[in-house]
């Protein structure tokens, strides 16, 4: 697997992944994309129309380079809400690479340590980063049937798209993220395939068809319902 680094549009980092021949972001913005699509549509809808218990739980399917921990960090951070965010990655991010990614440099709040403290964190454990935000970064694919049994209030699903990786974006895949999603849980991700967005409604989720970041019309968010008493 080699990764090479790209700059996108609005000037932030991203890697190409030559085994998927797929990019972990948008070339049209890698922050703009995370901003949208998982802060914005995401964490901050999240706050706005639901009531959870804290500290919030996240999942991230796909950790890849860290931006949209990182992003989620500095969110929670300044506002002082406590997160629990867990994260799978089955091919991780060298720290030599994770050195040369510019986020840091340019965000508001930004800080080199922080960041990389996301990528020499360790596997398989808990690891308190700061009062607000615990991370817990977890080794393999995420389909394993262990992977998905906590109740998140909110799932990332960021894997690579399904011309890439076509296993992650099965009705089983996708019902394993379903399944541990928490009663009144945000599913956001930036695929709106019509496959999926089937796949998603027939899991009993509420879908919206969301207008997408720059470059790419729409996006998904789906919102699980509270179940008939």
């Amino acid at each position: 697997m080699e990764l090479v680094i790209k700059t996108t549009s609005d000037g932030s980092s991203t890697l190409e992944n030559t085994r998927f021949g797929a990019t972990y972001h948008s070339h049209f913005g890698a922050i703009q994309e995370s901003r949208h699509v998982f802060i914005q549509a995401g964490l901050g809808y999240l706050l706005m129309h639901q009531t959870s218990e804290l500290p919030i739980r996240i999942f991230e399917f796909g950790f890849g380079t860290g931006l949209n921990a990182y992003l989620t960090r500095l969110y929670v951070e300044q506002q002082g809400i406590p997160v629990h965010y867990r994260a799978v990655e089955q091919y991780p991010v060298p720290l030599h690479i994770a050195e040369q990614l510019n986020y840091p440099a340019i965000l508001d709040g930004g800080n080199l340590d922080d960041f990389l403290d996301l990528h020499r964190a360790g596997w398989d454990c808990d690891l308190r980063l700061s009062p607000a935000f615990v991370l817990h970064k977890q080794s393999g694919n995420g389909l394993e049937p262990e992977d998905a049994q906590s109740q998140y209030h909110l799932i990332y699903y960021d894997a690579f798209g399904p011309e890439s990786q076509p296993e992650l974006w099965t009705a089983t895949a996708l019902q394993r993220m379903t399944n541990a999603l928490d009663e009144g849980g945000v599913f956001v991700t930036y695929c709106a395939k019509g496959e999926v967005r089937r796949s998603l409604i027939h899991l009993g989720l509420d879908i919206e068809r969301l207008p997408g970041p720059p470059g790419k019309r729409e996006m998904l968010r789906g919102v699980k319902p509270p179940q008939a008493s």
